[in-house]
């Protein structure tokens, strides 16, 4: 099933974020969500769940594996912290409206890294965006000679510049609104999908967000575009 953003159906564009704690540049901590007594039949758009312990936001994706079967759901509304309680969701592949294809037991988990999903982007470009030097031998003989640049990369600013909509009432467009700019730093994953849409790479790492512009909001949408500036080089890792 598409995600919902306002009047805008659209698949996660492989980047998502999280703002972290002041002075922190951790991976945030892993959410485990876990289906609540009684579990979840076959067809279900809710599932009961205990306290996860934090805000579960619209379009989050989790995946359950009872008894080896992949079930993959986006969250359809927001999670409030703090108890449990139905959560509601959409098998992430399928018709609108689509319920569990398999039952979940009490107990039967998903695991979320905790970061928000970037649902509506049209380009992320990543680039190391080196500078280099050329380091050249000294040319003897005629003047016609050809030197060869031998350029040597003298330091690096890897970035995904970023451009797209935004839904203006979701939890990581107002934290990247008032926090660009700033020197706050934000976790981001970046995956790059095979042929098949699965998972090839995966870039990840504390960044800062720099150069943001944004239009009026008009609809409940909000185009914006900025930088996102990796402290380190993200190491690719394959899946």
């Amino acid at each position: 099933m598409a995600l919902k953003v306002k009047k805008v159906e659209a698949k996660p564009s492989g980047l998502f974020l999280k703002l972290l704690p002041v002075g922190s540049s951790e991976k945030p901590a892993t959410v485990v969500v876990t289906v609540g007594a009684g579990g979840a039949a076959i067809g279900a758009t809710q599932i009961l769940i205990t306290n996860p312990g934090t805000l579960i936001p619209v379009n989050t994706i989790l995946v359950f594996e009872p008894t080896g079967v992949n079930q993959k759901v986006v969250v359809t509304e927001d999670f409030p912290a703090g108890a449990g309680g139905n959560l509601k969701i959409e098998m992430y592949e399928g018709v609108e409206g689509a319920g569990l294809e398999a039952a979940l037991a009490a107990g039967d988990t998903a695991d979320w890294d905790g970061l928000y999903t970037d649902s509506a982007t049209e380009n992320i470009p990543f680039s190391n965006n080196p500078s280099t030097q050329d380091l050249q031998a000294a040319t003897h003989g005629s003047s016609s000679s050809v030197s060869v640049a031998n350029p040597k990369v003298t330091s690096v600013a890897p970035r995904i510049a970023r451009a797209g909509l935004f839904a203006a009432d979701e939890q990581l467009t107002k934290d990247i609104l008032m926090y660009a700019d700033k020197n706050r730093k934000f976790w981001c994953k970046h995956i790059l999908p095979d042929a098949e849409g699965q998972t090839w790479v995966i870039r990840q790492g504390p960044c800062t967000i720099t150069g943001l512009q944004n239009d009026a909001p008009a609809d409940g949408l909000v185009r914006m575009s900025f930088d996102i500036n990796f402290t380190a080089i993200p190491e690719p890792e394959f899946a």
